[in-house]
């Protein structure tokens, strides 16, 4: 359950809605149809509500999300040497950084895919999910989201080919991606300097070691950017 938005659906004649806890009015995001409405022209919120009235009902069926994002740039209480503190001081300013902790955590739980759940990591995929949810494979290193298709790999900025314990002596590894400025190559953990001198070159898909692996247990990865 989200602590720094509610979402609603319109049913043509409902006009108020509730909004969660807020410090000041311009905190808060009413949007319509994920269109960002706007205070006065849109809707109105009176001083020391949580009501959110809008001008005009918004139409049935319609998405309907009021959020909180509070002031991230600038403290809303300073305290002054030998001033009075009162408790709605100590509370604006604890609530700010309450706040503003459950704006980070309500968003690192949704994503552009539009996860309602978000399966931090596993072997094997849930046989159960709906539309969207997220789940990270641990055995194939890959982000999976649940479409109409079933579990699809997301398309990552960041991609990585783990070769583990190959052929003794082998020198080259294809990983199926193009390589370039941005790949990186590592070997048990320990980063590769590029270049024919130095512990390896690239060439088109191709990682060619500059001298034979270790017969010993390693790991070759391969990240391209």
């Amino acid at each position: 359950m989200a602590n720094s938005y509610i979402d609603y659906v319109g049913n043509g004649s409902l006009t108020s809605f509730t909004s969660p806890p807020y410090l000041e009015k311009a905190h808060l995001i009413v949007t319509v149809g994920g269109n960002i409405k706007a205070l006065s022209t849109d809707y109105a919120v009176a001083d020391g509500s949580t009501l959110v009235v809008f001008n005009t009902a918004p139409e049935a069926n319609i998405k309907i999300r009021i959020s909180r994002n509070s002031s991230q740039n600038e403290r809303l209480t300073d305290y002054v040497n030998a001033s009075l503190l009162t408790a709605d001081q100590m509370d604006k300013d604890a609530n700010q950084l309450f706040y503003m902790a459950q704006e980070a955590v309500d968003r690192a739980s949704e994503t552009n895919l539009a996860a309602g759940t978000f399966y931090s990591s596993g072997s094997t995929a849930p046989t159960v999910a709906t539309l969207g949810t997220l789940f990270y494979n641990t055995t194939t290193n890959a982000l999976q989201v649940y479409s109409s298709l079933g579990w699809v790999v997301v398309n990552a900025a960041e991609s990585k080919t783990v070769f583990t314990n190959p052929t003794s002596g082998q020198r080259t590894y294809s990983t199926g991606a193009t390589l370039g400025s941005n790949t990186m190559v590592f070997l048990n953990g320990v980063k590769l300097v590029e270049g024919s001198s130095n512990d390896y070159v690239l060439s088109g898909s191709q990682v060619i070691l500059a001298a034979d692996d270790p017969t010993t247990a390693y790991v070759l990865e391969v990240i391209n950017r």
